[in-house]
C-alpha cells in the first residue's frame, strides 16, 4: 500500500479514513442517573491524529470510519461512536464532527452528506460493526462505503490483518493509501 505522502491534489477531495476507534470505555452514571461514557485510554485516537491533521491541512473532505467492540451486527447504544466523536472534537479542536447513524449511511443520506462536505470538514459514520456485513467482508457493503469517497486511507493498523469490508474489500473500489 502506498503512503499518504504519495497522494497528490487532495484539496476538496473526499477521503475515507479507516481509524482504530476500538478503545476502552467505561459507563458512568451521575447523581441524576444519567449515563455517559468515559474513554479510559485514548492512545489509539491520538495515533490517528497526524493523518487527520494532515488531511485537514491539505483541505480534504474527511469521512472517518471504524468500529468499537463486538456488537455482532446489532445496534448497541453502549458501543456507539458518539463518545469517540466527542473526544476527537476536543483532540483536534474541531467545532463539529457530523456523526451519521448506521441506518442512514447504508442508504443515500451518507452519500448526500459526503458530497455536501466542505473542504476541511469531517463526517463520521457510526460503528461499522453494527452491520453484520462489515465482518463478513461483504463486497456490496464495501462498494457502499467506497461510494462516499475518492480515496481510502488505512489508519487502523491493528485491524489490517482482518478480512472486513472496510479494511479488505474496499481496496478493490478506491485508490488506497496507508496513513502515518
Amino acid at each position: 500500500m502506498k503512503s499518504i505522502r504519495q497522494l497528490r491534489n487532495i484539496k476538496g477531495k473526499r477521503v475515507l479514513v479507516r481509524c482504530d476507534f476500538d478503545v476502552p470505555i467505561k459507563k458512568i452514571r451521575n447523581k441524576k442517573q444519567e449515563t455517559r461514557y468515559s474513554i479510559l485510554d485514548d492512545s489509539r485516537l491520538k495515533a490517528c491524529l497526524p493523518t487527520i491533521e494532515y488531511l485537514l491541512k491539505k483541505k480534504a473532505k474527511i469521512i472517518l470510519i471504524g468500529h468499537l467492540g463486538r456488537p455482532g451486527g446489532k445496534i448497541k447504544p453502549e458501543l456507539s461512536l458518539l463518545p469517540i466523536k466527542n473526544h476527537l472534537e476536543k483532540l483536534i479542536k474541531k467545532l463539529s464532527i457530523i456523526l451519521i447513524p448506521i441506518e442512514r449511511y447504508i442508504g443515500n443520506t451518507a452519500i448526500k452528506a459526503s458530497h455536501e462536505l466542505s473542504a476541511g470538514e469531517i463526517l463520521m459514520l457510526e460503528n461499522l460493526r453494527f452491520s453484520d456485513r462489515e465482518q463478513a467482508n461483504c463486497r456490496r457493503f464495501a462498494q457502499k462505503l467506497a461510494s462516499l469517497a475518492d480515496y481510502y486511507i488505512n489508519e487502523a493498523f491493528a485491524v489490517s490483518h482482518r478480512q472486513a469490508a472496510s479494511v479488505d474489500a474496499i481496496q478493490s473500489y478506491l485508490p488506497s493509501y496507508s496513513g502515518f
